[in-house]
């Protein structure tokens, strides 16, 4: 279901002058949260590609406040990690940071620069249909584009999505004409 924007989020969106920031929860393979960081955005796009299999991409860096995390096989922040993103808009009127879901991400490519005036942490996220391109494990060899006859395309999709790790999803019934 799509997200509805709030009447705050439209107006802080449109301020001729915006303060950005980010939020990150770190979750584990069942979206459930176990960390979070915040912190300011100092550099930063989002992609969104209509004509490609990974909708939405994104590179971040954020100045970090508090934490520091272990980039390393099994650490806190890498590959095998989801996480979620929430920017905000503070509202000039009030300074009140107005907080918008951008949705579940794979982390690609993390990397942590410390120097004596900086702790940022840098990386690449992937939208999660990275997981069944390819990309990302989930290359379904035996799928080569013909769906044999007979196969209710919503199973196989639920089945798809199921050999990909993926147990929330949301599949509409399809109704034959």
């Amino acid at each position: 279901m799509a997200q509805q924007i709030t009447s705050q989020q439209y107006s802080s969106a449109k301020q001729s002058i915006r303060n950005l920031s980010i939020s990150v929860n770190l979750l584990d393979s069942n979206y459930m949260v176990v960390d979070n960081f915040k912190g300011y955005i100092t550099d930063g796009n989002v992609a969104i590609h209509a004509n490609s299999d990974i909708r939405r991409t994104c590179e971040i860096s954020i100045a970090v406040k508090k934490h520091i995390f272990k980039i390393e096989s099994g650490g806190q922040l890498w590959l095998d990690k989801y996480i979620q993103i929430y920017y905000g808009i503070i509202k000039n009127s009030t300074q009140e940071t107005i907080w918008t879901n951008m949705g579940i991400f794979l982390i690609n490519n993390p990397n942590h620069i410390y120097d004596s005036t900086n702790n940022t942490i840098t990386f690449q996220v992937l939208d999660l249909m990275s997981k069944l391109t390819g990309i990302r494990n989930g290359y379904f060899e035996w799928l080569n584009g013909v769906i044999p006859q007979g196969v209710v395309i919503r199973d196989l999709f639920i089945d798809l999505l199921h050999q990909a790790g993926f147990d929330r999803y949301n599949i509409e019934e399809l109704l034959d004409n």
